[in-house]
């Protein structure tokens, strides 16, 4: 389980071993900082929205509310989203003791959850060898959506909303330079080559913006738990 425990002013009284690891820091280099002091990628949103975050924390602590949260990160070419459930703890005579935050890592659904979840089955990721094909980012866009079964017109669209202009017949053109990029004979085989390194789970950065969304209303609407 990736969780944090934090005290009233957000400094972290405990890491767990899977959230460091995710992080890539020691539990030593996080214990006794605030959240918010922290820049690494995978802890930016904290940083960049330390005014927010402190007042999400302490609404939920003076309310004693549990809430979810979905949190946002952007690289140059990739969103990564993670859900927090953040919830408040009190001894028996309700004195407030810390805030537990659990990470789930969020991928939109797919039938590979079902596999994770009944067979074990992992997630299959971008490898460091295909990381280095270099992609633009309408090529990332369009095998993104492509992988995830969107006909032409409806690539064509999402793409142009994100500032491109592109015809459905570009799309065409887009997939036959992906096929030679991965080495794929046809458009089927693209489509196996990019579910199987994990394409249509790497979201492109335009697509989420960078924040922390308070989602506990919306969990069943946005398939999130």
């Amino acid at each position: 389980m990736q969780c944090l425990i934090l005290n009233v002013n957000n400094k972290i009284l405990y890491a767990s071993d899977n959230f460091c690891a995710v992080v890539g820091i020691q539990q030593s280099e996080l214990v006794s900082k605030t959240i918010a002091e922290f820049a690494m990628p995978k802890l930016a949103r904290y940083n960049l929205f330390a005014s927010q975050i402190v007042q999400q924390h302490q609404e939920i602590i003076t309310n004693n509310q549990r809430r979810i949260f979905l949190e946002i990160n952007t690289t140059e070419t990739q969103a990564e989203a993670t859900i927090s459930h953040k919830t408040p703890i009190y001894d028996s005579n309700g004195n407030f003791l810390c805030l537990h935050i659990q990470f789930k890592p969020f991928t939109i659904a797919r039938l590979a959850n079902l596999g994770v979840k009944f067979h074990g089955v992992k997630y299959s990721s971008i490898t460091d060898e295909q990381k280095e094909i270099p992609l633009t980012r309408i090529q990332q866009m369009v095998i993104y959506l492509y992988a995830r079964n969107y006909s032409y017109p409806e690539v064509a669209t999402w793409i142009s909303r994100f500032g491109h202009t592109i015809s459905p017949t570009a799309i065409n053109k887009q997939l036959a330079k992906l096929k030679i990029l991965f080495n794929a004979p046809d458009n089927e085989g693209l489509k196996d080559m990019s579910l199987k390194l994990g394409y249509d789970i790497a979201v492109p950065a335009e697509f989420l913006p960078t924040r922390v969304h308070d989602i506990t209303e919306d969990v069943f609407d946005l398939w999130i738990c």
